[in-house]
């Protein structure tokens, strides 16, 4: 799973060179939770746009496999991180979290998702040629919403019923463009209302390929760039792999005693089991375990009343 995330990170790293050459993002790297398409749609719009990876989260806490890929980030360079939603979709807890790491937060988000989309248009698109509108009730259209957005390079914003939300017409008004691209199953009325307001109107149904050769432009070098990224990984993992084996020498008599006795039971044992095969007191069981935990080489979590807790490090003798 770690060696995934980090191909996600080199992949990028190795690819926004190649797409997005003349660009200099804003942001480094965009954070959502992980049950909510319609916020991860209108991420993926701004990440296609700047070559910026997408970082998905429990809605509540990070994860280890999160705080791994984020922490990966920030040891090459990536500080600038935007939060899409609002305190319900990302928790404060998981902001203050990210302060604590090192990365300057900024959250993006107005009281649903139709006023975040537009939030979202008017902070990060400039200059662009047009928009694409899709219904925000359902999932249907996102799939092709995410394809145009990807090939006009412009942002996604949502409607609802049979008019434009005010937020969603300031930010059309604030952008300035003239061209809004509509997904199939709009309102007709909405359609009649954008024309009188003097947009250029493009129609799209699922079957939509673009209107020029600019979505295979685009990803031919996204496809050179995940080329050289995966032969760069298998060569930088198979080093990292190595360089990750740490001795036993780098733990005290007592910390040692326990972490050997974790790796017997295969790398994962609950906390509680630990003052009786150790004969240490729970508080020095819980002090040692702290201090392993802060340097990296366990990581806890909740387990019913005690800890689960699992090595994070090969170890050699």
């Amino acid at each position: 799973m770690k060696e995934l995330l980090l191909i996600s990170l080199f992949l990028t790293i190795v690819s926004v060179p190649l797409t997005i050459a003349s660009e200099s993002p804003q942001y480094d790297v965009i954070i959502v939770r992980s049950d909510l398409p319609m916020d991860w749609v209108i991420a993926q719009a701004y990440a296609q746009k700047s070559g910026v990876p997408i970082v998905v989260t429990n809605p509540d806490y990070l994860d280890d496999d999160v705080k791994d890929q984020l922490g990966g980030y920030l040891a090459s360079g990536f500080s600038n991180l935007i939060i899409i939603g609002g305190e319900e979709a990302i928790s404060p807890m998981i902001k203050s979290r990210l302060d604590d790491m090192g990365f300057i937060t900024h959250r993006i988000s107005e009281g649903d998702r139709y006023g975040t989309s537009a939030r979202v248009s008017i902070e990060l698109f400039k200059e662009v040629e047009g928009v694409v509108l899709v219904r925000g009730e359902g999932y249907e259209g996102l799939l092709v919403a995410e394809r145009v957005a990807s090939s006009i390079r412009g942002p996604i914003m949502f409607v609802k019923g049979d008019k434009v939300s005010p937020s969603v017409e300031k930010a059309l008004v604030t952008i300035g463009v003239k061209k809004v691209y509509l997904v199939e199953g709009i309102s007709p009325n909405i359609r009649e209302d954008l024309l009188s307001k003097g947009y250029d109107l493009v129609i799209i149904d699922n079957g939509w390929k673009g209107e020029s050769n600019q979505y295979d432009s685009f990803y031919i070098p996204l496809v050179l760039g995940i080329v050289l990224g995966a032969a760069t990984i298998l060569i930088w993992v198979r080093f990292r792999k190595l360089e990750d084996k740490v001795s036993f020498t780098i733990l005290t008599k007592d910390e040692e005693k326990i972490v050997k006795y974790i790796l017997k039971n295969g790398g994962v044992l609950t906390q509680d089991k630990l003052p009786e095969v150790t004969d240490f007191s729970r508080p020095k069981v819980s002090r040692i375990i702290m201090n392993l935990s802060n340097r990296g080489i366990i990581s806890k979590e909740p387990y019913g009343k005690t800890q689960k807790l699992t090595i994070k490090k090969d170890f050699h003798d």
